[in-house]
């Protein structure tokens, strides 16, 4: 029974934070930072992967860092973040970034598009170790570590430039 009341207060909670209308956003909860679609409703890098995008911008600053997390309210890792905010858009993914970077179409830097997943490798462990979720630009939304919060970050220079293996589109 406790587990359900908290579903639904989870549903509750996180059903303003669904999704932007195609075309939309409010800049108030997206803190200056919205993805629109250009071509909506075409599959493959459209207006869901932009969506989940945007999602992912309104955990920036509010969700902490959990090693092994997956949890939206209490906290998650890097690819626990991105596997439960890929299942609320209906897009299945394993657990780890090693896993999640078998997933999908690989992807170009220079063709990125929002909601595409850009792993980085040789971060605390050799091989695929880091995923975070491309918004536009050299921005990336990621959960950095332990002790920090869900963030926007740069993967044309810096740390995660210096680490960047690759991306996949899923949604």
């Amino acid at each position: 029974m406790s587990k359900i009341l908290v579903f639904a207060a989870l549903i509750v909670v996180l059903a303003p934070l669904a999704f932007a209308a195609p075309g939309t956003c409010d800049d108030s909860s997206f803190k200056g930072v919205c993805v629109v679609a250009s071509d909506p409703g075409t599959g493959t890098g459209s207006a869901s992967a932009a969506e989940l995008a945007n999602l992912a911008a309104k955990y920036v600053g509010r969700l902490r860092y959990v090693w092994g997390g997956t949890s939206l309210v209490t906290g998650a890792d890097c690819s626990g973040f991105v596997q439960s905010l890929y299942q609320q858009g209906g897009v299945v993914l394993p657990r780890l970034a090693s896993q999640q970077y078998r997933v999908g179409t690989p992807v170009e830097k220079s063709q990125l598009q929002p909601g595409d997943l850009v792993f980085f490798e040789n971060t605390y462990k050799r091989g695929i170790s880091h995923v975070g979720v491309f918004l536009q630009g050299c921005t990336v939304i990621h959960a950095p570590g332990t002790g920090k919060t869900v963030k926007y970050d740069d993967i044309c220079s810096g740390y995660l430039a210096q680490h960047y293996a690759g991306a996949r589109r899923v949604a």
